[in-house]
């Protein structure tokens, strides 16, 4: 997200998708069903990767021109894509 090395992209976007699947109806309804199954996204995630945070994942900080450039040579979007494709998965599961 914009390469402050925070949470894997891949996780926000099944964030989002569970809330477009699970959110509230109405202001008055808590989102019960959608916190139950972010919860268990991010929790899948942690264990099946052992982190949650890009920094940690990749290795790299890419808020700085020498992270952009380690990420670039050691191929680190070859690592991204099973994030992705595990993330998507597992949304599909949960919503």
């Amino acid at each position: 997200m914009c390469r402050q090395g925070h949470v894997c992209g891949a996780v926000v976007g099944g964030l989002m998708a569970i809330g477009l699947a699970k959110g509230r109806c109405t202001n008055a309804e808590p989102p019960k069903a959608a916190m139950e199954a972010g919860t268990a996204l991010q929790r899948r995630f942690q264990a099946a990767f052992g982190a949650i945070n890009c920094r940690d994942l990749t290795g790299c900080d890419l808020s700085t021109p020498e992270g952009q450039e380690r990420f670039k040579a050691t191929n680190q979007h070859e690592k991204c894509t099973p994030y992705v494709e595990w993330a998507a998965r597992t949304v599909v599961e949960l919503a």
